[in-house]
């Protein structure tokens, strides 16, 4: 809870923050010892809201102020932290050598417990890299970390999914983690990445369209096939990812949910 503290010009007999709108209890304020100006209450806001309250005075004579003070609380839902890719800012390719870069940012209203960066290869469990201070203490966070793909001994083909993670408490006071988006880095030959970094020259385009001359039609089909069908397993796993992060009480998650199932059986 929190506790408030008034001082006054004198002694009094009472104190009292009388609501002023809707329904609510009066807050009767305590002087802190016999006789003593200083008063102070304590109070628990469970509800966020606006609450309005005026406050009346009566001295030891029996006087009341004639103009009461107006004290307005504006109490603050205890929002979820907030997540955000800088780089890379949405699904990328990588080669099974390559070193990614993973920046983000993580605000929260209150203030963090931890936060870092996740990743998962499909059949794996997830892993969770904390880049939070030993004694982190703030409401903004930017994070870094290089996720090198040699040392998850990736394969071209492979699709290794990421994200933010974050640690804050909730208004009972436990920990809660909440994620950003998902995204994928899909794990491609060296050569075609290189290729792809290099400008397009008339030379290539001709030699693409001598090897689709030449029989290479069908196994470009083949490859799109293929590529279509990531595309769909992408799709299915970020809806999963996303009906995980939703709240249980939403009415239409089971809908959703069947959705998904329906879509894994296509």
């Amino acid at each position: 809870g929190l506790t408030f503290d008034f001082e006054f010009n004198k002694p009094l007999k009472s104190a009292v923050l009388k609501v002023r709108e809707g329904e609510g209890d009066d807050i009767q304020l305590k002087p802190l010892a016999d006789g003593s100006p200083q008063f102070q209450f304590l109070r628990d806001f469970n509800e966020p809201g606006e609450f309005r309250y005026k406050l009346h005075l009566e001295d030891t004579e029996g006087r009341v102020n004639e103009f009461p003070a107006r004290y307005v609380f504006n109490v603050l839902e205890n929002a979820a932290p907030v997540l955000k890719f800088e780089a890379p800012a949405g699904d990328t390719e990588v080669s099974a050598i390559e070193e990614m870069r993973l920046q983000g940012v993580v605000r929260d209203d209150f203030g963090l417990a931890d936060a870092g960066i996740g990743y998962q290869l499909a059949g794996e469990e997830p892993q969770y890299v904390s880049l939070a201070a030993a004694s982190l203490a703030t409401n903004k966070l930017a994070v870094a970390h290089v996720l090198r793909m040699e040392d998850l001994g990736v394969e071209v083909g492979q699709v290794v999914s990421y994200f933010l993670w974050a640690d804050d408490r909730g208004r009972d006071g436990e920990l809660r983690r909440g994620f950003s988006d998902l995204f994928f880095a899909t794990v491609r030959p060296f050569e075609e990445i290189f290729r792809q970094n290099r400008s397009a020259t008339e030379g290539m385009r001709q030699e693409q369209q001598q090897q689709q001359g030449e029989g290479g039609e069908q196994g470009g089909q083949n490859q799109q096939s293929i590529a279509n069908l990531l595309d769909t397993q992408k799709d299915v796993i970020s809806a999963t990812w996303n009906i995980k992060r939703r709240d249980r009480d939403d009415e239409k998650l089971a809908e959703d949910i069947q959705v998904v199932l329906d879509s894994q059986g296509e």
